[in-house]
């Protein structure tokens, strides 16, 4: 029974990672534009993208090793694992030389993940006072 109600709470958290991610992303973003600075907020939102698609292939990848027992993992989440990091270095280099957008932007809206983590301890924390 316990066992239950951790998995299911497990299975909460999980669903909610991506929905902080983007809502700090749209905070963020909103602000940077209410304080006039549309390019930072262009490339955090540029960053912050491609971070959440690395959060959602590194999330199949890990759910498809998990259930190798029933099935192969597919060719198609093998080839994202793959490119997961050369696609991001490829980005961040060109944002880099280019300065198209800014390179810091760019690197924060990488660390969106990492906040949305940091938000579901404290919502965990809340809610188990």
């Amino acid at each position: 029974m316990e066992q239950d109600r951790t998995a299911s709470t497990l299975e909460n958290a999980e669903g909610r990672l991506l929905r902080w991610m983007a809502a700090i992303a749209v905070l963020t973003v909103a602000v940077m534009l209410a304080s006039g600075r549309l390019r930072f907020a262009a490339g955090f939102l540029l960053g912050a993208g491609l971070a959440m698609l690395g959060f959602t292939w590194l999330r199949a990848a890990v759910a498809a090793v998990l259930s190798a027992g029933e099935q192969r993992p597919s060719k198609r989440i093998l080839l994202r694992v793959i490119i997961r990091y050369p696609l991001a270095l490829g980005l961040t280099y060109l944002f880099y030389r280019t300065r198209w957008l800014p390179f810091a932007s760019v690197l924060a809206g990488f660390f969106t993940p990492a906040a949305g983590v940091l938000v579901e301890c404290g919502w965990q924390l809340c809610s188990g006072w």
